[in-house]
């Protein structure tokens, strides 16, 4: 089974994608960090050089990519925050993962956004809106989306991965 992370930037995706992987001894991938390493720069760099429109498009190429590569394997997929906005994206997420929605207060993911700002085109193109105001709008628009996809939801914002990894690996279908 692929278990994909979905949620909203800074909620945990990639950190617990990592601990879970090393709790079901399976792989791990971070799609931005694929991406990343196929394109050969950083997300935001890509975002500078060819906006965001291009990067989508790589996104889905990639995922299908991906979920081709691993289907009927077991593994971990952390997401992009953007990545279930797309349709096609969210579709081949819903039919071929067991997603995982994290949430998180929009006052938590506000804080913690403020430490990874530069690593977030997305974020670094609000300018000077008020952090948690930015958050609430964004989320307003891309929650529905991540809905639409997941499975279950789980709370992320108290920070614990072995917590939040127990309350995950119960909630999972029994093979």
């Amino acid at each position: 089974m692929i278990l994909s992370l979905c949620g909203f930037m800074s909620c945990g995706k990639s950190g617990l994608g990592r601990y879970l992987a090393e709790e079901l001894k399976t792989q791990v991938i971070d799609l931005d960090s694929y991406i990343e390493a196929h394109e050969g720069c950083t997300v935001s760099e890509y975002f500078a050089k060819n906006g965001e429109e291009k990067f989508r498009a790589t996104e889905l190429k990639s995922l299908k990519k991906i979920l081709k590569e691993y289907d009927n394997k077991n593994m971990v997929l952390s997401l992009g925050g953007g990545t279930p906005m797309n349709p096609e994206c969210n579709k081949l997420i819903k039919e071929k993962t067991f997603c995982i929605y994290l949430t998180c207060t929009i006052k938590e993911l506000a804080f913690r956004l403020k430490d990874t700002a530069s690593q977030r085109p997305v974020f670094a193109a609000k300018g000077e809106a008020d952090t948690e105001t930015w958050v609430k709008t964004m989320l307003a628009k891309r929650e529905p989306s991540y809905l639409q996809c997941s499975k279950i939801q789980v709370d992320t914002t108290i920070w614990d991965k072995k917590s939040i990894a127990e309350e995950i690996l119960k909630k999972l279908p029994k093979e």
